[in-house]
């Protein structure tokens, strides 16, 4: 039985479930590793890595371009129609379009990365190891985001939960062993420089990518054999449209961006790497009130799609309504605890 044709009711109650326990799950390892690193690295070296998260994010929403976003609608409005082969053809039309333009970013970031260090990392902290790694960083995180959309999109949330970025550490799994690599690193007192620790991300991250892409290309046989239509070409959309109508999603996604990472960027700008640092870690920890509206998103997007395809707008505004509520009385909670404790 493909995932897209359970019902409504299993899909939410699982989905709501995964998400909630894998970002539950990133939270608490993101600041363990936080508490880590901030341990074993100098204040400075800490803000240049949250400052080049935050760029590296930025970055991997430009390359994204706003298509895999627009991927989750086409996609869900294909698995709807059960056009089950279009739907693969746009995952990898997506897949191919976000591959180009991150490694020509990444490519340009490379040959002129003494501009962005100059103008961004004013302390001269970052070695020429870190200007191999930080375009490297870039195409992963980019992705590491894009395949999460896809499983989301396939309504598969278990898989989009756990393996999705998002994180200077990456996703619920990678996360986990970064954590560990780090945590055995200082146990065992070695010497761990910046470069160290984002090694050791991309390195894990790049193992997890292999895994996640071959889960992806099982999903997507397995879904294509189950495809009944005889014209394989019908509702077809080309490189260009896709990048047209990824446009608003770009624009928004920006907006989003800004609203959570771009007032470390900022600072970065203006103050020294350690304060950055002091100011990045405690806002991490506050943003975690965000992580019940994360998962009300990441649970109910596919849904919107299916609903809207269908012309269910009476059951979609009811569900929407009730996941609004359900991921405002935690998060209301969490945040009086934070402003009175």
């Amino acid at each position: 039985m493909l995932q897209i044709d359970k019902s409504l009711k299993q899909r939410l109650l699982s989905g709501g479930i995964w998400a909630f326990v894998a970002k539950a799950g990133t939270g608490v390892l993101t600041i363990a590793a936080t508490a880590i690193v901030t341990r074993i690295l100098d204040p400075g070296d800490v803000g240049v890595l949250f400052l080049s998260f935050s760029i590296i994010i930025m970055m991997s929403l430009v390359v994204r371009l706003g298509i895999d976003q627009l991927g989750i609608k086409l996609v869900g409005e294909a698995l709807s129609a059960r056009k089950y082969h279009l739907a693969k053809n746009i995952v990898f039309k997506i897949t191919k379009l976000t591959l180009v333009s991150s490694i020509t970013l990444a490519t340009l970031v490379f040959i002129f990365f003494d501009s962005v260090e100059l103008y961004f990392f004013s302390s001269k902290r970052v070695s020429t190891f870190f200007n191999m790694l930080f375009p490297l960083w870039m195409v992963l995180t980019a992705i590491q985001l894009l395949y999460a959309e896809f499983f989301r999109a396939y309504h598969h949330i278990r898989q989009a939960s756990i393996f999705a970025g998002g994180t200077v550490y990456g996703g619920t799994f990678v996360s986990l062993f970064v954590s560990i690599f780090l945590l055995a690193l200082y146990a065992t007192g070695s010497r761990i420089s910046l470069d160290l620790v984002i090694a050791i991300i991309l390195s894990t991250t790049c193992i997890f990518l292999i895994i996640e892409s071959r889960m992806l290309l099982k999903m997507l046989r397995t879904v294509d054999n189950a495809d009944s239509s005889s014209i394989k070409k019908d509702g077809y959309i080309g490189y260009v449209g896709l990048v047209k109508q990824g446009s608003p999603f770009l624009i928004s996604s920006l907006s989003a961006f800004a609203l959570i990472h771009m007032d470390t960027v900022i600072l970065g700008l203006y103050r020294s790497e350690e304060e950055v640092a002091v100011y990045a870690a405690a806002t991490r920890i506050v943003k975690l009130i965000l992580i019940f509206s994360i998962v009300a998103y990441e649970v109910i997007v596919p849904v919107i799609v299916e609903l809207n395809a269908k012309n269910q707008k009476q059951k979609l505004q009811t569900i929407l309504r009730i996941a609004a509520t359900m991921a405002s009385i935690p998060a209301s909670i969490i945040l009086l605890l934070f402003i009175f404790f």
